[in-house]
């Protein structure tokens, strides 16, 4: 009697995940959140660069969660998600056009993207909690993101560009991903949710939760170089843009209940 009261005090759901991520970078591997703000930086009077420390490229993911609810108002989950970290670098500068001897302002963008996943443990406390009504929780949680891979730096690929600065000066630009010396990082988080219903049915959950880590899993390294025709001369320029373990979710999920509370105490009021 007593198991058979505590079974009927929980009910155990898995649902598939839907998430919308903004990913977060900086050119300091020891950066914090990367909400950092700041100006281009400007080399020289030919160029300048700059790092968008904020993105939402490539955003959609999946992934799915185990959970188990209580009668009361407390819910634990486990996740396993696929994720990844997006980033945006550029150099804008003035382009010199042989063909037709104009100058055009030219803006030469990358895009890097490293693949990652992520398991997490969140604990849901509901502030507010009625049946078949939608409510309002509070969301700590504790994961770990990990990298395929084993620890070292080892590029992931590389591309670039070339063309004139001026009529005596080329450039030629290069973009290369990295892996970095970790291939784990701990996160930690905090967010809001709900469980939303319509007319007593139960529809969906939404999720809002920002993951915090001090880790970055990838790196890029965006090199320009630029050549003086006249005298041969090569100045190279080298900026990294470390790519975040941390991020801002906002996950649509569907719980489907494996072992229902309702059922259970309408078998037993029957």
């Amino acid at each position: 009697m007593i198991l058979e009261q505590n079974f009927a005090q929980v009910s155990y759901y898995i649902s598939p995940d839907l998430y919308y991520k903004m990913s977060f970078s900086s050119e300091n591997d020891l950066g914090l959140s990367g909400f950092e703000t700041r100006e281009p930086k400007i080399q020289n009077n030919l160029f300048s660069f700059d790092n968008v420390n904020y993105t939402v490229k490539m955003p959609y993911r999946l992934g799915f969660s185990l959970g188990v609810k209580f009668k009361n108002r407390n819910e634990i989950t486990l996740g396993f998600h696929a994720d990844g970290v997006s980033s945006i670098s550029k150099f804008s500068f003035i382009s010199y056009s042989p063909l037709d001897s104009v100058y055009r302002p030219f803006i030469d963008k990358s895009g890097l993207r490293t693949i990652q996943n992520r398991v997490f443990i969140a604990y849901k406390y509901y502030l507010t909690k009625k049946d078949n009504k939608t409510n309002l929780c509070i969301i700590p949680t504790l994961g770990m993101a990990y990298r395929p891979g084993n620890y070292g730096i080892v590029s992931t690929g590389s591309f670039g560009g070339s063309g004139m600065l001026t009529p005596n000066k080329t450039y030629e630009l290069s973009y290369t991903g990295y892996t970095t010396g970790f291939n784990k990082a701990l996160l930690f988080g905090i967010g809001i949710g709900s469980d939303i219903y319509s007319h007593k049915k139960y529809l969906f959950s939404l999720y809002l939760q920002y993951s915090y880590s001090r880790r970055s899993l990838g790196k890029e390294v965006n090199r320009m170089s630029i050549e003086d025709l006249n005298t041969g001369k090569i100045d190279k320029y080298e900026f990294s843009v470390f790519n975040r373990a941390s991020g801002l979710y906002l996950t649509l999920s569907r719980k489907l209940f494996v072992y229902p509370r309702r059922n259970k105490d309408k078998n037993k009021s029957s």
